[in-house]
């Protein structure tokens, strides 16, 4: 029995750049591309810039021509979200702290096991 294997797809010069540039550009992810130019296989798009646009794998900024303008825009957003998240992050390690504090005072003063799973083998001693 013989295994029929599909012919390979050639795609033109013009329309891989095309598909570059769309995905390059931001506009479509790679995944979104293969799907909307009907291109069979992610991995096509994927060669195709490791080989035609090496610096994709690069920061946004260190890509000449990616970055606009308004990029010391984007950074104070981006340094402004970051403060936020960190405030956020901060929070979240004091409500976590306070929990645990709170589970501690509770199995203390009711002599009640919280945090053991109550299915658990008791171990022989």
């Amino acid at each position: 029995m013989s295994i029929k294997r599909r012919k390979p797809r050639y795609y033109s010069d013009s329309f891989r750049n095309h598909v570059l540039s769309r995905v390059l550009s931001g506009e479509f992810s790679v995944i979104e591309a293969s799907r909307h130019f009907g291109i069979t296989g992610n991995m096509t798009i994927y060669r195709w810039l490791d080989k035609y646009a090496p610096q994709w794998r690069e920061e946004p900024a260190e890509i000449p021509g990616i970055m606009s303008e308004s990029s010391t825009q984007n950074k104070d957003v981006i340094s402004a979200e970051i403060q936020s998240l960190k405030r956020l992050l901060e929070a979240e390690r004091l409500r976590s702290e306070s929990y645990l504090m709170m589970i501690k005072l509770a199995e203390e003063k009711h002599g009640i096991l919280i945090e053991k799973k109550s299915g658990a083998k008791q171990s022989k001693r």
